[in-house]
Parts: structure tokens; C-alpha cells; sequence
């Protein structure tokens, strides 16, 4: 989630709980607890270990308890009148929300860090939402410019946070529902079909379908999709045991077929040599309305490789998000 909602809703948790812990500089450790674990933003990650240690140990319900700990700690040093245990629950309870807010997202997260790599996620936020963010932002201006309902109104919004995401996942879960017989209805032969979030969410969702050789991408709309053609972007599948032998010669193809959700493969010819262009669907979006605002746009997490004639790789490049293309690596 961006780094405006995860203030925001810090800002909204320390308005409603403005009873407990009253002052600015209470509200200053809820917001900056609400907002921390994406320190492992700015460690000067390189991109291979982004996607790694991203949504890591920061994100985990492990590593929580420690940033807690040390807010905490930093709290009591301005205010020894502060209760310890109430200081610590307020700086885990806001640090969980942000891993909350992530969890929504289709990114994943590792909660079980650093005992487990695995990702988990309950896609039902896109990870920017207009609608979600500006209505929290709403409540909370209203929330400090009130005289009478500044609480209220802050319980209201750190309820709407919570609550909203809740009802995107409902109405997800409804579409998934949806699916075979929409499937059924156009013809679409299928393994495994998956709905998750799209660009403007809870209207649009992505339509994942694997039929065996092809990855399927289509964009539904909840309000017309018992009329409306699914209109699919194909990809070929990428073959994972091929990432896994690039990956015995550079980290970063293992690193990337372990990140990858629904990698794909593009191929093309740098005659003699071939170049294979890896994605991942779920950054990919065929999104009507995206599409009229933006145009065509590549997906992120884009990893090429370059192969001689035998299947030797050459050389690599990674396009990562925010920081563009990088130059060939020779392995």
C-alpha cells in the first residue's frame, strides 16, 4: 500500500484512541509505528534483494514485536509518565495495521519472517486505491477541524479501514464464484482460474486463467459482467524449471521464480542469440478504463535473458519498479 494511506490510517488510529493517548507526540509515535516497516525501503536494497527482504522481516508478526519494543522505548525516553505496556500495544497494534493494509494487496507479505519466505496475501485492495485513501483522508481532516466528533469521527475512519477492505474481499470472493459459469459461457477452457485485484477495485478485477500452455488475462466488471465479452491478453507460461537453470548460474532467476506468481515468457530472436522477456500476470493489467487513462504499459519485475544458440545465457537485464531498466549484467 502507498506510503500516503499508511500515514493516513496512523493518523486516524491515533484520532480515535486520542482518549488513551492524548497529545501531539503521542500521535506522532502511532503515525510514524503506523508507517515504519517500510524502513526496508530506504537500506539501500539492490533490486534483487528487494525482492527478497521487501514485505520481510519488517512485515513479519515476528519482526513487529521488535520495532514495538523500540518505539516503545523511544516514547518512554520523552514520556516517563506513559505506561510501558499501553506504549507497547499502541506501537504493535499500529505496526499490525500497516502489515494489515499490506496483506490486502497482491504483492504478499511475509508474515512469518524470517522463519519462513513464504508470501501471503488476501488481494482485495488494489495497491492504490483512490476512493480507499481520499475517504480516509475526508475523515480525518474532518476528524481535527471538529470540536465535538473529533473521536467519533476517528473511530469511524480506523473502522473504515479495517471494514472496507473486508468488503472488497467479499466482493471478490462473489465474482470468483462467478467465474466458471462466465468461463463456461464464453467458451474458456481452464486449469485453475483466479480473481484478484485490478486497477479501481471493488468495480474491476483481474481474471488470471492457466489453461496448461497459456496464462490468460482478462479485466471483469462487477456491474456489467454477466453482458460483457471477456476480452483476454494471452501470454505463453513460463516454464519454471528453465528459471531454475538460469538460476544455477544467477541468483537473480531463482530469486525472481520464487517471487513469481504467474510468471510468462515472452520470446523474440537477437539473431543468433534468443532473448526471453519473464513477467509476472498479476502486475499485468488489460483494464478498459486503465488503458483510455495510460495507454499500453509493460508489466514491472520484467527480467530478460539473452541466450546463445546452445541455451548459454549471455547476459541479463531486470527492469525494476521506480528505477527503470538496468544495464546488461554478463553472468
Amino acid at each position: 500500500m502507498d506510503p500516503v494511506t499508511h500515514i493516513t490510517s496512523g493518523a486516524l488510529m491515533a484520532r480515535a484512541f486520542r482518549g488513551t493517548f492524548p497529545g501531539r507526540l503521542a500521535a506522532f509515535f502511532i503515525i510514524l509505528a503506523a508507517w515504519i516497516p517500510d524502513i526496508d525501503n530506504f537500506v539501500g536494497l539492490s533490486p534483487e534483494q528487494y525482492l527478497l527482504y521487501h514485505r520481510g522481516i519488517t512485515h513479519s508478526v515476528f519482526g513487529a514485536v521488535v520495532q514495538a519494543l523500540v518505539l516503545a522505548g523511544v516514547w518512554k525516553l520523552f514520556r516517563r509518565d506513559v505506561s510501558a505496556m499501553r506504549a507497547l500495544a499502541a506501537m504493535y497494534g499500529a505496526i499490525m495495521l500497516h502489515i494489515f493494509l499490506d496483506l490486502i494487496t497482491s504483492y504478499g507479505t511475509q508474515l512469518l519472517a524470517p522463519f519462513s519466505d513464504t508470501r501471503f496475501e488476501i488481494a482485495g485492495v488494489f495497491i492504490i486505491d483512490p476512493f480507499y485513501t481520499l475517504t480516509m483522508l475526508a475523515l480525518l481532516v474532518a476528524s481535527i477541524r471538529s470540536r465535538n466528533c473529533a473521536r467519533r469521527l476517528g473511530v469511524i475512519g480506523l473502522a473504515f479501514v479495517i471494514v472496507y477492505p473486508l468488503c472488497c474481499i467479499g466482493v471478490k470472493n462473489t465474482v470468483q464464484t462467478m467465474v466458471p459459469s462466465l468461463l463456461r459461457q464464453h467458451n474458456v477452457a481452464y486449469q485453475s482460474a483466479t480473481v484478484t485485484t485490478d486497477p479501481f477495485s471493488p468495480v474491476y478485477w483481474k481474471l488470471i486463467v492457466d489453461d496448461g500452455e497459456r496464462i490468460r488475462v482478462a479485466s471483469i466488471c462487477v456491474l456489467t459482467a454477466a453482458e460483457d465479452d471477456l476480452t483476454f491478453t494471452d501470454f505463453e507460461k513460463a516454464d519454471r524449471s528453465v528459471l531454475a537453470r538460469l538460476g544455477e548460474k544467477v541468483s537473480m532467476f531463482r530469486t525472481w521464480n520464487w517471487f513469481a506468481a504467474w510468471p510468462v515468457v515472452a520470446r523474440s530472436t537477437r539473431s543468433p542469440e534468443q532473448v526471453l522477456t519473464f513477467t509476472d500476470a498479476r502486475f499485468y493489467s488489460n483494464n478498459p478504463v486503465l488503458r483510455r487513462l495510460i495507454g499500453e504499459r509493460d508489466a514491472p519485475f520484467a527480467l530478460e535473458a539473452v541466450l546463445a544458440p546452445d541455451g548459454t545465457l549471455l547476459e541479463y537485464t531486470y527492469d525494476s519498479p521506480g528505477n527503470g531498466k538496468d544495464e546488461p549484467h554478463t553472468p
